[in-house]
């Protein structure tokens, strides 16, 4: 056997709550007549009760650690032990008469013995309690009353009911018979009450009272049979004055299993109905309401009076249209069955709604017989969502639209423009002299200028115009219809007024400026919603080059040489040809550990004449050039080649490369990579990770999705890059197999400074954990920047606190030597 330690020793269903619980226990079983002992998993004796050791004249040092080997023959003993093994393997009680005995210097004809498994408060088996007792003298008594027996079971043995005759003593001299698992032998000479356990003073003294007065006693118990069935039986017990002397009660106990079953049933379904924490209304066949539970009271405030007899859907609000209701009426008539959310009827001051499940209950002939309403109040979740849909559509501190849902309505704009030849104006906003705002005077009030500025423009915007905060001291006002307004200069104008008027705060009053940066559309190009937003950006600019506090409108002729593109991407094409492209390669770690998770690969160009350029300076004059699908091309072969080089070294890296959206919508990208990956054969499929701009990926969701689904086929991975800048949504995180984001490091590194940022990294957070999307957090440029990111639950960075891109010679010599700061790898997160 196997032994387990515990501190309970008390037998199966015998738990007690306190120390003088178990006092009381143990002087219970000293007290007994009954030889009471108990042996470990082992085998070994841990308690004898007074009665067994007066029994065997010894002491109880002397039993304890003793097996069965100890005080019986070796066969006999095995048996013994074997029967306690039964006991632990079922949990249930053994129970057997012995013949012959010999327990100490006495031997004994007949003993009869029960063995019961103790449990601890988890359930398991950890000692057997045996109780056994000589019943010598009632086998004897057992056959001088065999013969009045067999003439009471010629007169009871086809009662339907159970028939036992007992003793003074409340023992069965008779039973007529007994039930599936138990014999009547089982059953003669017990001593009644303990054949109910837990019943058995109650039956006692039910019987001792019948034989005390004479009057019939009536009474019920319960009984559980060794199969396990349960049983409930109703008993009569007459006292039988003429009787031979050893029958003193006749007993006739009629079996109620059933009767008390379907009672139990009825107050269960009665309990469910009035505690339910469900609100549950039942209507009759006609859909009146004839019944109503607490829940539903407590979810509406109702009261039963105001609901009973009325007809089943008034449970909704007035809001529920008529339609709705009769469509709701005819799905039960069909189905039988509705399920829906809608805003329920109450007396309270919020709006409560319900997810509302409908039954119809139909007899056996197919007849409505009544309805069930099953109504779960879902008012939390609403709000839940609708506070997450506020987070997700509006800046926190401005309470305006935020990046997305200016993407939804500037969608909405441009489609309006274009199908009704309305030209919209997209005007970009930017606080001349903001910083020194926050230097001076603090962030808080900062902050209160913003509010203020937002109040200022949402009162000057005309009906059907937005006002969105991009973030920091950036604004954009979406003006449908433009040139229905009296005079464009004059709305830009009285826009830009508003914000030169004078603050006010607790430091004094100071004066503000702003610049505008204004675009229209329809233009003769084709152009994304991004693509406005950064020609507004660029007239913004020109704003602040020329003066600051005025505005200017952006020439879409002049854009493309303005910028230098034409220029940037002639002299890009011939620095390809000459190889003056390279790769640099940023890590990105796990902060607690140090795991190095992964290499981002970023493209440099060494111009021959300005040196080595970064990416913002060449990559967006060909966004919409076919010039980068060829660099997209270049800079993932040159990957897989120096993948595949460092795997030859013995280093198993994980590489992360930039691949533009425009390159996924390419023909041929599946094909490409297949080649590649048939090439370059060490290189294992899920160590490659390509990173899409967010911003980029929202513009045409549903296809994207699509594509990454069938590159994701080829075993790589993907990840959102610049996370939360492209107006990130739920819906956005579900529908892009991405197993990875990565925070903008633009809000990392403005975390420990600006709140807003903070707030938008706990969003992003918030959303990715839910789809188990990995976060990586850019920007980390300092100790305290990882430890604030540790803080709110991201483990995952990179940054130049970490590592700078670096060429591929040198990423082997700093993996060695990388350790995190120690305030990292101590983080303990509570």
């Amino acid at each position: 056997m196997k032994v387990k330690e515990t501190a309970e020793i008390l037998p199966a269903n015998q738990h007690h709550g306190s120390e003088s619980g178990k006092e009381l226990y143990q002087h219970v079983l000293d007290a007994l007549p009954l030889f009471v002992y108990r042996v470990n998993l082992l085998g070994r004796v841990t308690y004898a009760n007074n009665a067994l050791i007066e029994m065997l004249d010894t002491r109880l040092e002397n039993l304890l650690g003793k097996t069965a080997y100890d005080f019986f023959p070796p066969e006999q003993a095995k048996t013994y032990l074997d029967n306690d093994q039964q006991v632990v393997d079922s949990q249930e009680a053994f129970h057997t008469i012995l013949e012959s005995v010999q327990i100490g210097a006495k031997r004994r004809q007949h003993v009869e013995i029960i063995k019961t498994p103790i449990l601890n408060l988890s359930g398991e088996v950890v000692a057997i309690q045996g109780v056994f007792w000589d019943i010598s003298k009632r086998v004897l008594e057992q056959g001088q009353l065999l013969k009045n027996q067999t003439l009471l079971k010629a007169h009871a043995e086809h009662a339907p009911d159970h028939v036992l005759l007992l003793d003074r003593n409340l023992r069965v001299v008779y039973i007529n018979h007994t039930l599936a698992g138990v014999t009547i032998d089982d059953m003669l000479g017990a001593y009644l009450p303990d054949l109910a356990p837990g019943y058995n003073e109650y039956i006692a003294k039910k019987l001792n009272d019948t034989l005390t007065t004479g009057k019939m006693g009536v009474y019920e118990t319960q009984y559980t049979s060794p199969l396990g069935k349960h049983y409930y039986f109703e008993t009569r017990a007459l006292k039988l004055n003429d009787a031979p002397s050893d029958v003193c009660l006749h007993l006739t106990s009629t079996d109620i299993t059933a009767r008390t079953l379907y009672e139990q049933k009825l107050e269960q379904a009665a309990a469910v109905f009035t505690y339910a924490k469900e609100a549950v209304v039942i209507a009759d066949e006609n859909g009146r309401i004839n019944n109503v539970n607490n829940a539903y009271l407590d979810i509406t405030g109702l009261e039963s009076r105001h609901i009973l007899g009325t007809y089943f859907l008034s449970v909704f609000s007035d809001d529920v249209q008529p339609k709705e209701l009769e469509f709701i009426s005819k799905a039960i008539i069909e189905k039988g069955f509705f399920q829906g959310e809608y805003q329920l009827r109450n007396r309270k001051v919020t709006t409560t709604f319900a997810m509302a499940a409908i039954s119809a209950i139909k007899s056996r002939e197919g007849k409505t017989q009544s309805y069930v309403l099953l109504l779960t109040d879902i008012t939390r979740q609403k709000q839940h969502q609708a506070e997450l849909e506020k987070i997700a559509h509006y800046d926190m501190l401005t309470n305006l639209p935020n990046r997305y849902l200016l993407d939804e309505r500037l969608r909405d704009a441009m489609e309006y423009a274009s199908h009704h030849n309305e030209p919209l104006a997209i005007i970009y906003i930017d606080l001349d002299g903001f910083k020194a705002v926050n230097d001076n005077y603090g962030h808080q009030t900062g902050d209160m200028v913003l509010v203020s500025i937002a109040r200022r423009m949402t009162n000057v915007i005309e009906e059907g115009d937005t006002v969105a905060r991009l973030g920091g001291d950036e604004f954009i006002v979406v003006a449908p219809r433009i040139h229905q307004k009296n005079s464009h200069h004059e709305y830009f104008a009285r826009l830009l007024n508003s914000l030169v008027q004078p603050f006010h705060c607790s430091g004094g009053v100071f004066d503000m400026s702003a610049s505008l940066g204004i675009t229209y559309y329809p233009q003769s190009d084709e152009v994304t919603p991004d693509r406005l937003i950064r020609q507004a950006d660029m007239a913004m600019y020109e704003a602040k080059i020329h003066g600051k506090n005025r505005f200017v409108i952006f020439d879409t002729k002049k854009d493309l040489y303005q910028r230098g593109f034409g220029r940037i991407i002639s002299e890009l094409k011939h620095g390809m040809n000459n190889r003056e492209l390279r790769l640099f390669y940023q890590p990105k770690v796990n902060m607690r550990s140090g795991e190095l998770a992964g290499v981002e690969v970023l493209v440099r160009w060494q111009h021959p004449e300005k040196g080595l350029l970064l990416p913002a300076h060449f990559l967006p004059a060909t966004v919409d050039d076919a010039l980068s699908v060829i660099i997209d091309n270049w800079v993932i072969e040159q990957s897989f080649k120096q993948l595949t080089q460092w795997c030859n070294d013995g280093h198993n890296f994980h590489l992360s490369i930039n691949v533009s959206v425009k390159r996924l919508e390419e023909d041929g990208f599946y094909a490409f990579l297949s080649r590649l990956f048939n090439e370059y054969t060490k290189i294992k499929r899920d160590h490659i990770t390509f990173e899409i701009l967010e911003s980029s990926a929202v513009a045409d969701l549903e296809y994207v999705s699509s594509v990454i689904t069938e590159i994701s086929r080829l075993g790589v991975k993907f990840s959102l890059d610049d996370f939360g800048t492209g107006f990130s949504t739920l819906n956005f995180l579900k529908k892009l197999s991405a197993e990875e984001v990565k925070i903008d490091r633009s809000f990392v590194r403005g975390m420990l400074d600006d709140e807003s940022d903070l707030i938008i990294i706990r969003a992003v957070l918030g959303m990715a954990a839910p789809f188990g999307k990995r976060v990586v957090a850019e920007g980390v440029e300092s100790e305290a920047h990882g430890l604030a990111l540790l803080r709110l639950g991201c483990e995952y960075a990179q940054g130049y606190a970490i590592a700078k891109p670096m060429p591929p010679e040198k990423l082997a010599v700093w993996h060695e030597s990388w350790r995190p700061f120690q305030s990292w790898l101590q983080f303990k997160h509570y």
